[in-house]
Protein backbone atom coordinates (compact mmCIF):
# COMPACT_ATOMS: atom_id res chain seq x y z
CA UNK A 1 0.00 0.00 0.00
CA UNK A 2 2.53 2.57 -1.23
CA UNK A 3 2.28 5.67 -3.61
CA UNK A 4 4.48 5.22 -7.08
CA UNK A 5 6.89 8.54 -5.04
CA UNK A 6 7.18 6.55 -1.61
CA UNK A 7 8.15 2.92 -3.19
CA UNK A 8 10.63 4.53 -5.63
CA UNK A 9 12.37 6.52 -2.77
CA UNK A 10 12.50 2.95 -1.19
CA UNK A 11 13.64 1.19 -4.24
CA UNK A 12 16.11 3.56 -5.05
CA UNK A 13 17.66 3.79 -1.70
CA UNK A 14 17.57 -0.21 -1.19
CA UNK A 15 19.86 -0.34 -4.64
CA UNK A 16 21.66 3.18 -4.85
CA UNK A 17 23.07 0.99 -7.80
CA UNK A 18 19.69 0.36 -9.54
CA UNK A 19 18.81 1.24 -13.27
CA UNK A 20 16.13 3.62 -13.89
CA UNK A 21 14.33 0.86 -15.97
CA UNK A 22 15.18 -1.85 -12.97
CA UNK A 23 13.34 0.86 -10.48
CA UNK A 24 10.62 0.85 -13.25
CA UNK A 25 9.70 -2.71 -13.05
CA UNK A 26 9.62 -3.17 -9.57
CA UNK A 27 6.76 -0.38 -9.75
CA UNK A 28 5.06 -2.06 -11.95
CA UNK A 29 4.97 -4.99 -10.42
CA UNK A 30 4.14 -3.76 -7.04
CA UNK A 31 1.26 -1.36 -8.50
CA UNK A 32 -0.23 -4.10 -9.90
CA UNK A 33 -0.99 -5.98 -7.33
CA UNK A 34 -2.40 -2.99 -5.95
CA UNK A 35 -4.88 -3.00 -8.59
CA UNK A 36 -6.18 -6.36 -7.25
CA UNK A 37 -7.78 -3.86 -4.56
CA UNK A 38 -9.85 -1.89 -7.01
CA UNK A 39 -10.96 -5.35 -8.88
CA UNK A 40 -14.91 -5.11 -9.03
CA UNK A 41 -14.81 -8.15 -5.97
CA UNK A 42 -11.65 -6.94 -4.45
CA UNK A 43 -10.14 -9.38 -2.00
CA UNK A 44 -10.45 -8.81 2.10
CA UNK A 45 -7.13 -7.61 3.82
CA UNK A 46 -6.36 -6.90 6.59
CA UNK A 47 -2.86 -4.87 7.94
CA UNK A 48 -1.20 -3.97 10.92
CA UNK A 49 1.66 -1.54 10.30
CA UNK A 50 4.44 -1.07 13.19
CA UNK A 51 4.17 2.72 14.11
CA UNK A 52 7.93 2.92 12.36
CA UNK A 53 5.89 3.07 8.58
CA UNK A 54 4.30 6.05 9.79
CA UNK A 55 7.22 7.88 11.52
CA UNK A 56 9.86 7.52 9.58
CA UNK A 57 9.90 9.81 6.90
CA UNK A 58 10.91 8.70 3.70
CA UNK A 59 11.28 10.98 0.39
CA UNK A 60 10.65 13.86 2.34
CA UNK A 61 7.70 15.61 3.76
CA UNK A 62 5.58 16.15 0.77
CA UNK A 63 6.00 12.34 -0.30
CA UNK A 64 5.50 10.72 3.16
CA UNK A 65 2.16 13.29 3.71
CA UNK A 66 1.00 11.64 0.29
CA UNK A 67 1.75 7.95 1.43
CA UNK A 68 0.04 8.35 4.83
CA UNK A 69 -2.81 10.04 2.88
CA UNK A 70 -3.28 7.18 1.11
CA UNK A 71 -3.22 4.97 4.55
CA UNK A 72 -5.77 6.94 6.18
CA UNK A 73 -8.35 6.06 3.45
CA UNK A 74 -7.29 2.75 4.01
CA UNK A 75 -8.11 1.91 7.67
CA UNK A 76 -11.54 1.08 7.55
CA UNK A 77 -13.38 0.31 4.43
CA UNK A 78 -15.80 -2.57 2.82
CA UNK A 79 -12.42 -4.59 1.47
CA UNK A 80 -9.62 -3.39 3.89
CA UNK A 81 -8.82 -3.29 7.75
CA UNK A 82 -5.73 -1.35 8.47
CA UNK A 83 -4.17 -1.14 12.09
CA UNK A 84 -1.00 0.49 13.69
CA UNK A 85 0.99 -1.28 16.38
CA UNK A 86 2.00 1.45 18.41
CA UNK A 87 6.04 1.71 19.98
CA UNK A 88 4.65 1.41 23.43
CA UNK A 89 4.00 -2.22 22.69
CA UNK A 90 7.70 -3.02 22.21
CA UNK A 91 9.45 -6.27 20.92
CA UNK A 92 6.73 -9.04 19.22
CA UNK A 93 7.38 -11.98 17.00
CA UNK A 94 6.93 -10.35 13.34
CA UNK A 95 9.81 -7.49 13.74
CA UNK A 96 12.25 -8.00 11.32
CA UNK A 97 10.26 -8.00 8.34
CA UNK A 98 6.87 -8.44 6.88
CA UNK A 99 3.99 -11.48 6.12
CA UNK A 100 1.34 -12.05 3.96
CA UNK A 101 -1.29 -14.60 4.96
CA UNK A 102 -3.10 -15.80 1.89
CA UNK A 103 -6.51 -17.59 2.31
CA UNK A 104 -8.21 -19.20 -0.74
CA UNK A 105 -11.75 -20.04 -1.21
CA UNK A 106 -11.33 -23.73 -1.04
CA UNK A 107 -10.20 -22.83 2.68
CA UNK A 108 -6.33 -23.63 1.95
CA UNK A 109 -3.84 -20.90 3.13
CA UNK A 110 0.02 -20.05 2.81
CA UNK A 111 2.32 -17.79 4.39
CA UNK A 112 5.00 -15.50 2.94
CA UNK A 113 7.43 -13.80 4.56
CA UNK A 114 9.79 -11.03 3.44
CA UNK A 115 12.64 -9.20 4.40
CA UNK A 116 14.53 -6.30 2.55
CA UNK A 117 16.13 -9.13 0.22
CA UNK A 118 14.71 -12.45 0.58
CA UNK A 119 10.88 -13.87 0.69
CA UNK A 120 10.36 -17.69 1.89
CA UNK A 121 6.43 -19.38 0.91
CA UNK A 122 5.32 -21.10 3.42
CA UNK A 123 2.51 -23.85 2.58
CA UNK A 124 2.72 -26.09 5.48
CA UNK A 125 -0.23 -26.14 7.90
CA UNK A 126 1.93 -26.32 10.91
CA UNK A 127 3.87 -22.92 9.76
CA UNK A 128 0.97 -20.85 8.09
CA UNK A 129 -0.81 -21.76 12.20
CA UNK A 130 1.99 -20.24 13.53
CA UNK A 131 2.37 -17.05 11.83
CA UNK A 132 -1.66 -16.70 12.19
CA UNK A 133 -1.37 -16.87 16.07
CA UNK A 134 1.24 -14.38 15.42
CA UNK A 135 -0.30 -12.14 13.44
CA UNK A 136 -3.61 -12.22 15.75
CA UNK A 137 -1.48 -11.51 18.59
CA UNK A 138 -0.18 -8.31 17.12
CA UNK A 139 -3.80 -7.49 15.98
CA UNK A 140 -4.87 -7.80 19.66
CA UNK A 141 -1.86 -4.87 20.51
CA UNK A 142 -2.80 -2.78 17.84
CA UNK A 143 -4.81 -0.09 17.88
CA UNK A 144 -8.28 -0.10 16.51
CA UNK A 145 -8.71 0.91 12.92
CA UNK A 146 -10.27 4.47 13.54
CA UNK A 147 -7.60 4.85 16.52
CA UNK A 148 -4.87 4.05 13.83
CA UNK A 149 -6.29 6.64 11.30
CA UNK A 150 -6.04 9.43 14.10
CA UNK A 151 -2.10 8.34 14.90
CA UNK A 152 -1.54 8.97 11.29
CA UNK A 153 -3.17 11.91 10.71
CA UNK A 154 -1.45 13.13 13.88
CA UNK A 155 1.95 11.91 12.28
CA UNK A 156 0.61 13.67 8.90
CA UNK A 157 0.59 17.32 10.97
CA UNK A 158 3.77 16.98 12.24
CA UNK A 159 5.65 16.76 8.85
CA UNK A 160 6.34 20.25 8.20
CA UNK A 161 5.91 20.83 4.59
Amino acid sequence: MQTQAYALALFKEHDRQATADAISGLWAARRSRQDLLKAPAPPHLSMILDEAVIRRPIGGPMVMREQLALLVGLADTPSTVMQVLPFRHGEHPLLGGSLTIFTFSGGTAAAYEESIGTGTLLESSEAVDKRRRDYDRLRAHALPPRMSRGLIKEAMEALSV
